[in-house]
């Protein structure tokens, strides 16, 4: 049933007050928009004075300027010549691999690469001068030159544009790549960042650009649509062939069942014109590549930009796929540019986020802010009901959705994705085992942290081997370390109780051929010393998967150029 298919197994975002899972289901279920916020800080990163009057419908990500460069080894100088794109792929795409449960000694025994997304933005100009690092790294195939340096990626890795489409398509070529057998593992994703760094240029983004929507909101579908308002995004999906995530027991948030690509060719009187025949034809391929029917489908997360003219091409595409539709369940209608604006070049990741928070939490969100169908669109003709409130699903309801993305440059993406239902529980680990949990930092203060987070995770989890296993193999092995023994659960907890008593090491990471050993002592000593270890052999054929748990805490370091004030 699954063959040929791609299973989503990691994932990474940050969007303004969403900037983890947690915080974007929430904000989901309550079906509200990201605030407008305070520009303030942003402005003052600029030296523009009022940035608000100039970005009032822009919703921006908090804190650009912050940048751990400790844990992925780079010294500041190099840092404040890579602009907030690259930061935000490199932090994301970290904690999409560690969601994952992988570390990159454990990627890199695999074949694993990267396709992205990004705006340009004119970051370099924040600089005193141009330089050879300033003027490379605003190209944004540097970001996939980053990525796999620091990522051992030894796949096909690099950078995509096909404008508000562009991160869907980057999943769709992430997939092909694992469907031909040129990758194991697939990075994928986009970042959209809205940083005009003088005054003239906020006055054109802002009135010829960023938004097309009077009242700073975006209302899909709605009697009171009225085009909608820009927002920054950041988000990340790790891949793999279905049946690899399930062999190497990674955790599966969605599949993706297929997709489709089709341009508008001539068939719009301009280029930015939404055509309703194209958009359904890669419809139709993604369908059909998923082996599925209009009987199949549960829900269509639309690309909803709230225009006149793009909502009555996506419902009248829709509404031909549906016709003829015998299923008596009405297919539910949502789009996450209710919550977060148009995010670019990360809309159609931001897309397929939503929805696979959808499928983990049970879950159908609503658009925010809907009150009313517009009345030519005819909605209840097409089979197709608009969300008002979040409706909670049956877990083992089997969910089909269709997901939208369509390019400004004509470029139309559908994607089939199928929620996942495990069909057995989890291994518990053997009580009399002896066993370990390895933790550590760039900082001593990390550690420690990351030491907190783990007590909670422990204290919570109903895997609780599943998430040793996913911390001992999947998290890197940095300068400041500790190891724990422990016999059960509880033993840990009473250790994890007092962090400030747990032995930290601090050691010179060393590289090479990891190690692997088969006595606890040995491997403590090793490891406390700096070796790198295969902690993989360590659970060989002992049948526990990867779960999401505790990432890594980023320290909050501001790295950004003195820009003075401008008049």
């Amino acid at each position: 049933m699954y063959e040929q298919t791609i299973a989503v197994v990691g994932m990474g975002l940050r969007y303004p007050s969403a900037e983890t899972k947690e915080a974007l289901c929430s904000m989901l279920e309550q079906g509200i928009s990201a605030p407008v916020g305070d520009h303030q800080a942003r402005g003052d990163l600029l030296g523009i004075p009022d940035y608000h009057q100039f970005l009032q419908s822009i919703r921006c990500i908090d804190h650009l300027d912050w940048f751990d460069n400790s844990y992925f080894g780079l010294v500041k100088p190099e840092v404040m010549e890579m602009p907030p794109e690259l930061r935000l792929t490199m932090l994301c795409a970290a904690q999409t691999v560690m969601d994952g449960g992988y570390s990159t000694e454990k990627l890199s025994r695999r074949r694993c690469g990267a396709v992205v997304s990004h705006t340009t933005g004119s970051y370099r100009h924040l600089l005193p001068r141009t330089t050879f690092l300033s003027f490379f790294n605003n190209m944004p195939g540097m970001t996939c030159g980053y990525l796999a340096h620091y990522f051992r990626l030894n796949g096909p890795v690099y950078h995509l544009d096909s404008t508000c489409s562009s991160s869907l398509t980057a999943v769709a070529a992430a997939c092909n790549h694992l469907l031909l057998g040129q990758a194991d593992l697939m990075l994928a994703g986009g970042v959209q960042i809205c940083l005009p760094i003088n005054q003239q240029e906020a006055r054109d983004m802002q009135s010829n650009v960023l938004s097309l929507g009077a009242e700073q909101r975006c209302i899909p579908f709605d009697i009171h649509a009225a085009g909608f308002y820009s927002g920054e995004g950041a988000g990340f999906v790790l891949l793999e062939r279905y049946e690899d995530a399930v062999k190497c027991g990674d955790h599966i948030y969605g599949i993706i069942r297929g997709y489709g690509m089709q341009s508008n060719a001539d068939l719009s009187p301009t280029i930015y014109a939404p055509n309703a025949q194209a958009q359904l034809t890669a419809l139709r391929q993604a369908w059909d590549m998923a082996g599925i029917t209009r009987e199949d489908l549960t829900e269509f997360e639309a690309h909803g930009a709230a225009t006149k003219q793009g909502d009555a091409a996506e419902v009248q595409s829709m509404t031909q796929a549906l016709t003829g539709r015998e299923n008596p369940e009405p297919v539910y209608l949502t789009a996450v540019k209710s919550n977060l604006g148009h995010t670019g070049c990360a809309a159609g990741i931001t897309s397929l986020l939503k929805m696979l928070c959808a499928f983990q939490q049970h879950a159908v969100y609503p658009i925010a802010g809907f009150t009313e169908p517009a009345p030519e669109l005819k909605l209840s003709e097409a089979h197709l009901e608009p969300v008002r409130r979040t409706i909670q699903m049956e877990p083992a309801k089997r969910r089909i959705a269709d997901i939208g993305s369509y390019g400004l440059n004509e470029l139309n993406v559908h994607l089939v994705l199928e929620n996942y239902i495990p069909e057995q529980d989890a291994p518990v680990p053997e009580e009399s085992r002896t066993c370990f949990l390895k933790c550590s930092g760039c900082t001593e203060d990390a550690l420690r942290l990351c030491l907190e987070q783990i007590r909670q995770a422990v204290q919570e989890t109903n895997q609780f081997g599943d998430l040793i296993y996913t911390l001992n193999c999947g998290r890197e092995d940095l300068a400041y370390r500790c190891f724990l023994r422990f016999r059960d659960r509880q033993t840990l907890l009473e250790q994890l109780q007092d962090p400030d008593a747990v032995r930290v090491v601090k050691c010179r990471p060393m590289h090479g051929a990891a190690k692997a050993f088969s006595d606890p002592a040995q491997l403590e000593q090793a490891y406390l010393t700096g070796d790198a270890i295969d902690w993989c052999s360590w659970y060989q054929n002992a049948g526990y998967r990867s779960i999401p748990t505790v990432t890594y805490p980023f320290a909050h370091k501001s790295i950004w150029p003195k820009v003075p004030e401008q008049s």
